[in-house]
């Protein structure tokens, strides 16, 4: 009977090599998968065995198409973010809400929304919002839904239809002494920049003795896209 050949007879070693899966040369300095600590094998446009070295924690393995090396990427993943407890503002200037803020990559495109729970100690102070994020984004624009400013009652049913277009623009709703609501959405298109995208929060009119109070519960949820 003829012995069953398993390729692995001299004759078959350098098409071995070739084929990344052959036994180390040392004279050629060639050999399989093996020798590169921490690494993951891909083919070349030529079918040779290439090593890429692993990523950082939590990255993962992708496609960058069918004619250029796979990366290892971070994972597409939403985030959510809320106020862990209330806050107040005292005065007109917006500043950062360290809770409502999410790290966004470089030439990723998100799509967001957020909720606001709030209300102010008098109709007086109404409240004012913006967003922030990394220096030369190629779009940032939200809009959102919520009481019109300087309503007295809470009854009523005015709505004010803000819309926003680019980092740090502010838009301002109402404010009564009964809990009020708004809602809204938005895309950054961010630039070549990595950094955050951040809610900054502050009283449309100044009133430092009747402050304007965002509740616990208000949140921001982020979802990459492209």
């Amino acid at each position: 009977m003829k012995p069953i050949d398993f390729g692995l007879t001299p004759g078959h070693t350098p098409a071995l090599r070739k084929l990344g899966i052959g036994p180390y040369d040392a004279a050629a300095g060639t050999h399989g998968v093996t020798g590169t600590a921490y690494a993951v094998p891909y083919t070349d446009a030529d079918g040779n065995v290439v090593m890429v070295a692993l990523g950082a924690d939590g990255t993962v393995l992708t496609s960058t198409g069918v004619a250029s090396a796979p990366a290892f990427e971070a994972v597409s993943t939403y985030t959510a973010k809320y106020m862990t407890a209330e806050r107040t503002r005292n005065s007109n200037t917006l500043s950062d809400e360290t809770d409502l803020t999410v790290a966004v990559l470089a030439n990723t495109v998100y799509l967001f929304s957020f909720g606001l729970y709030y209300y102010a100690d008098s109709v007086t102070p109404d409240i004012k919002i913006a967003f922030t994020c990394p220096a030369s984004p190629t779009l940032l624009r939200w809009g959102a839904i919520g009481a019109t400013i300087l309503v007295a009652d809470p009854a009523v049913t005015t709505v004010n239809a803000g819309y926003a277009d680019g980092s740090g623009t502010a838009q301002a709703f109402g404010a009564t002494v009964t809990v009020n609501y708004l809602e809204g959405r938005g895309i950054l298109q961010n630039g070549a920049n990595a950094g955050s995208l951040t809610m900054q929060i502050a009283q449309n009119s100044t009133d430092a003795v009747n402050l304007t109070r965002i509740k616990q519960g208000s949140n921001l949820v982020v979802l990459p896209v492209a």
